[in-house]
Protein backbone atom coordinates (compact mmCIF):
# COMPACT_ATOMS: atom_id res chain seq x y z
CA UNK A 1 0.00 0.00 0.00
CA UNK A 2 2.68 2.05 0.92
CA UNK A 3 4.64 1.85 -2.56
CA UNK A 4 1.61 1.92 -3.78
CA UNK A 5 0.89 5.65 -2.66
CA UNK A 6 4.11 6.94 -3.35
CA UNK A 7 3.89 5.88 -7.00
CA UNK A 8 0.67 8.15 -7.04
CA UNK A 9 0.74 11.57 -8.54
CA UNK A 10 -0.92 13.10 -6.24
CA UNK A 11 1.29 14.63 -3.99
CA UNK A 12 -0.77 14.88 -0.53
CA UNK A 13 -1.00 10.81 -0.88
CA UNK A 14 3.01 10.70 -1.29
CA UNK A 15 3.33 13.13 1.43
CA UNK A 16 0.82 10.97 3.56
CA UNK A 17 2.77 7.74 3.04
CA UNK A 18 6.00 9.12 3.71
CA UNK A 19 4.80 10.37 7.34
CA UNK A 20 3.31 6.76 7.27
CA UNK A 21 6.86 5.01 6.89
CA UNK A 22 8.41 7.34 9.12
CA UNK A 23 6.41 6.88 12.41
CA UNK A 24 5.82 3.16 12.21
CA UNK A 25 8.51 1.55 14.77
CA UNK A 26 9.16 -0.84 11.45
CA UNK A 27 9.54 1.38 8.18
CA UNK A 28 7.67 -0.29 5.38
CA UNK A 29 10.32 0.59 2.93
CA UNK A 30 14.22 0.92 2.73
CA UNK A 31 16.14 4.41 2.70
CA UNK A 32 17.13 3.79 -0.98
CA UNK A 33 13.21 4.29 -1.97
CA UNK A 34 12.94 7.04 -0.10
CA UNK A 35 16.29 8.96 -1.52
CA UNK A 36 14.28 10.06 -4.96
CA UNK A 37 12.04 12.21 -3.01
CA UNK A 38 14.91 13.96 -0.81
CA UNK A 39 14.86 15.86 -4.59
CA UNK A 40 11.53 15.88 -4.92
CA UNK A 41 9.61 19.46 -6.50
CA UNK A 42 7.05 19.70 -3.71
CA UNK A 43 9.11 21.04 -0.89
CA UNK A 44 6.95 19.62 1.77
CA UNK A 45 7.96 16.02 0.37
CA UNK A 46 11.47 16.88 -0.11
CA UNK A 47 11.75 18.09 3.60
CA UNK A 48 10.58 14.80 4.99
CA UNK A 49 12.27 12.43 2.59
CA UNK A 50 15.68 14.26 4.10
CA UNK A 51 14.32 13.81 7.18
CA UNK A 52 13.83 10.53 7.16
CA UNK A 53 16.95 9.76 5.70
CA UNK A 54 18.91 11.84 8.14
CA UNK A 55 17.48 9.95 11.00
CA UNK A 56 19.08 6.50 11.44
CA UNK A 57 17.87 5.98 14.97
CA UNK A 58 14.43 5.82 15.91
CA UNK A 59 13.75 9.38 18.15
CA UNK A 60 14.05 9.06 21.68
CA UNK A 61 10.79 10.08 23.90
CA UNK A 62 10.01 13.89 23.63
CA UNK A 63 9.94 16.22 26.07
CA UNK A 64 6.75 17.80 26.98
CA UNK A 65 6.30 21.48 25.76
CA UNK A 66 9.57 20.86 23.56
CA UNK A 67 9.11 23.05 20.46
CA UNK A 68 11.75 21.52 18.49
CA UNK A 69 9.86 18.87 17.16
CA UNK A 70 9.04 19.24 13.42
CA UNK A 71 6.18 20.14 11.97
CA UNK A 72 5.23 18.21 8.69
CA UNK A 73 2.32 18.97 6.57
CA UNK A 74 -0.01 16.01 8.24
CA UNK A 75 0.75 17.26 11.34
CA UNK A 76 -0.23 20.72 10.49
CA UNK A 77 -3.36 19.64 8.90
CA UNK A 78 -4.33 17.46 12.19
CA UNK A 79 -4.29 20.58 14.06
CA UNK A 80 -5.94 22.86 11.56
CA UNK A 81 -8.70 19.99 11.57
CA UNK A 82 -9.15 20.78 15.69
CA UNK A 83 -9.68 24.58 14.86
CA UNK A 84 -13.49 25.45 14.42
CA UNK A 85 -12.78 27.82 11.30
CA UNK A 86 -11.38 24.97 9.83
CA UNK A 87 -13.21 21.67 10.80
CA UNK A 88 -15.51 21.47 7.99
CA UNK A 89 -13.07 21.47 5.50
CA UNK A 90 -11.96 18.75 3.20
CA UNK A 91 -8.53 16.71 3.50
CA UNK A 92 -7.46 18.71 0.15
CA UNK A 93 -8.54 22.19 1.66
CA UNK A 94 -6.86 21.64 4.59
CA UNK A 95 -3.79 20.91 2.43
CA UNK A 96 -4.05 23.64 0.64
CA UNK A 97 -4.68 25.92 3.81
CA UNK A 98 -1.44 23.56 5.90
CA UNK A 99 0.88 24.69 2.47
CA UNK A 100 0.95 27.88 2.82
CA UNK A 101 1.02 28.58 6.67
CA UNK A 102 4.53 29.58 8.06
CA UNK A 103 5.51 28.45 11.55
CA UNK A 104 6.91 31.05 14.12
CA UNK A 105 7.79 30.75 17.79
CA UNK A 106 7.73 33.57 20.24
CA UNK A 107 9.36 34.23 23.90
CA UNK A 108 7.57 34.86 27.23
CA UNK A 109 5.99 38.43 27.37
CA UNK A 110 6.23 38.97 23.83
CA UNK A 111 4.10 41.22 21.78
CA UNK A 112 2.52 39.46 18.77
CA UNK A 113 0.06 41.90 17.65
CA UNK A 114 -0.78 45.56 18.71
CA UNK A 115 -3.91 47.46 19.21
CA UNK A 116 -4.03 50.07 16.25
CA UNK A 117 -1.47 48.26 14.04
CA UNK A 118 -2.54 47.01 10.39
CA UNK A 119 -3.84 43.74 10.10
CA UNK A 120 -2.70 40.97 7.53
CA UNK A 121 -2.00 38.14 9.48
CA UNK A 122 -4.11 35.15 11.00
CA UNK A 123 -2.32 32.76 14.40
CA UNK A 124 -3.26 29.49 15.50
CA UNK A 125 -1.90 28.57 18.55
CA UNK A 126 0.37 25.29 18.70
CA UNK A 127 1.97 25.57 22.10
CA UNK A 128 1.78 27.50 24.83
CA UNK A 129 -0.38 30.87 26.38
CA UNK A 130 -1.51 34.03 25.18
CA UNK A 131 -3.22 37.15 26.74
CA UNK A 132 -5.61 39.45 25.17
CA UNK A 133 -5.00 43.50 25.98
CA UNK A 134 -7.30 46.53 25.34
CA UNK A 135 -5.77 50.01 26.20
CA UNK A 136 -8.19 51.87 28.28
CA UNK A 137 -9.31 55.81 28.15
CA UNK A 138 -7.31 57.24 30.91
CA UNK A 139 -3.84 55.05 29.76
CA UNK A 140 -2.68 51.99 30.62
CA UNK A 141 -4.19 48.75 29.48
CA UNK A 142 -6.91 45.56 30.72
CA UNK A 143 -6.42 42.11 30.43
CA UNK A 144 -9.83 40.90 28.79
CA UNK A 145 -9.18 37.16 27.96
CA UNK A 146 -6.60 34.09 27.84
CA UNK A 147 -5.61 31.91 24.89
CA UNK A 148 -4.23 28.43 24.79
CA UNK A 149 -3.37 25.88 22.47
CA UNK A 150 -6.01 25.18 19.83
CA UNK A 151 -7.24 28.99 19.53
CA UNK A 152 -6.38 31.61 16.86
CA UNK A 153 -6.95 35.00 16.43
CA UNK A 154 -6.77 37.99 13.94
CA UNK A 155 -9.02 36.09 11.77
CA UNK A 156 -10.94 38.97 10.33
CA UNK A 157 -7.64 40.05 9.25
CA UNK A 158 -8.06 37.82 5.99
CA UNK A 159 -11.35 39.38 4.76
CA UNK A 160 -11.20 43.13 6.06
CA UNK A 161 -8.38 45.68 6.30
CA UNK A 162 -8.73 47.02 9.54
CA UNK A 163 -6.34 48.07 12.57
CA UNK A 164 -6.16 45.22 15.04
CA UNK A 165 -8.33 45.92 18.09
CA UNK A 166 -6.74 44.61 20.93
CA UNK A 167 -2.48 43.49 21.70
CA UNK A 168 -1.82 39.63 22.06
CA UNK A 169 0.81 39.27 24.19
CA UNK A 170 2.85 35.48 25.07
CA UNK A 171 2.00 34.89 29.00
CA UNK A 172 4.34 31.68 28.01
CA UNK A 173 7.18 30.82 25.63
CA UNK A 174 4.82 29.96 22.15
CA UNK A 175 4.67 28.27 19.32
CA UNK A 176 2.47 29.46 16.25
CA UNK A 177 1.19 28.84 12.34
CA UNK A 178 0.46 31.91 10.86
CA UNK A 179 -1.87 32.80 7.81
CA UNK A 180 -1.13 35.66 5.74
CA UNK A 181 -3.55 37.27 3.67
CA UNK A 182 -1.98 36.82 0.66
CA UNK A 183 -1.51 33.58 0.68
CA UNK A 184 -5.19 33.12 1.63
CA UNK A 185 -6.12 35.04 -1.12
CA UNK A 186 -4.42 33.31 -3.72
CA UNK A 187 -5.38 29.87 -2.28
CA UNK A 188 -8.95 31.03 -2.48
CA UNK A 189 -8.98 31.29 -6.35
CA UNK A 190 -8.56 27.90 -6.17
CA UNK A 191 -10.56 26.30 -3.69
CA UNK A 192 -13.70 29.26 -3.05
CA UNK A 193 -15.44 26.67 -0.65
CA UNK A 194 -12.75 27.27 2.14
CA UNK A 195 -13.38 30.90 2.12
CA UNK A 196 -17.01 29.89 2.53
CA UNK A 197 -16.56 27.42 5.23
CA UNK A 198 -14.79 29.77 7.38
CA UNK A 199 -17.23 33.03 6.72
CA UNK A 200 -19.82 30.57 7.98
CA UNK A 201 -17.73 29.52 10.93
CA UNK A 202 -17.02 33.25 11.85
CA UNK A 203 -20.63 34.17 11.72
CA UNK A 204 -21.39 31.47 13.98
CA UNK A 205 -18.74 32.44 16.40
CA UNK A 206 -19.93 36.20 16.11
CA UNK A 207 -23.55 35.10 17.29
CA UNK A 208 -22.26 33.47 20.09
CA UNK A 209 -20.35 36.52 21.40
CA UNK A 210 -23.79 38.82 20.96
CA UNK A 211 -25.76 35.97 22.89
CA UNK A 212 -23.28 36.60 25.77
CA UNK A 213 -23.36 40.15 25.47
CA UNK A 214 -27.31 39.99 25.45
CA UNK A 215 -27.50 38.20 28.80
Amino acid sequence: LIRHLLDRYDWLAVLMALQINAESEKPYIDPSEITPFASHDNPYIRTVARQMLETSNPAGPKEEGNMTETLTLPKIILWLKKIEIFEQLAVNELAAVASVTEEINFKENQEVIKEGDPGETLYLIIEGQVAVFKRQDGGGEIELDRMDAGDYFGEMALFEDIPRTATIRTVAPSRMLMLHKQEFKEMVREYPQIALDICKALSGRIRKLHTKMMH
